[in-house]
This record gives C-alpha cells, sequence and structure tokens, in this order.
C-alpha cells in the first residue's frame, strides 16, 4: 500500500523547505520527482481503441451545417 500525504502547500513554501534540508535529503527527493514524472508518462491508458462511443448520446440533425458566425470567412 501506497503511504501518501495529502497536504496543500504553496510552491515557495515547500521550495523553502526542500532547500533547508542536507544535500543528500534534496537529492533523494529530486530523483524521487523524476522517478515518478518518467514512470508516469511511460503508463499506457487503460482504454482500448472505442472505449468512449456510448459517451455522446446526442448529435444535433444540423451539426455539419454552416454557422452563420463564419458566413464572411466561407466567401
Amino acid at each position: 500500500m501506497e503511504n501518501t500525504l495529502n497536504v496543500s502547500l504553496h510552491l515557495d513554501m515547500a521550495l523553502f523547505f526542500v532547500q533547508s534540508l542536507p544535500n543528500d535529503y534534496q537529492n533523494a527527493i529530486l530523483q524521487m520527482l523524476l522517478n515518478k514524472q518518467q514512470t508516469a508518462s511511460t503508463q499506457k491508458l487503460p482504454f482500448e481503441y472505442g472505449a468512449g462511443k456510448e459517451a455522446i448520446l446526442y448529435v444535433s440533425p444540423d451539426f455539419n451545417a454552416p454557422l452563420d458566425d463564419f458566413k464572411e470567412y466561407m466567401q
């Protein structure tokens, strides 16, 4: 089980706190953040192709009709 603490902290206060720590602690926090960012960017989404096809419940019959607001651009 992952131990997380949900605390709101302003960025400037967090930076002040981290800067007041010894260098080895600062490096450990930096490595943890970099590792978390890398794993988050490489994770695949759990969705498959067509997973949201039921999300659109209604489409207006004039969906593809030209809009009056763009008449001057369409000429």
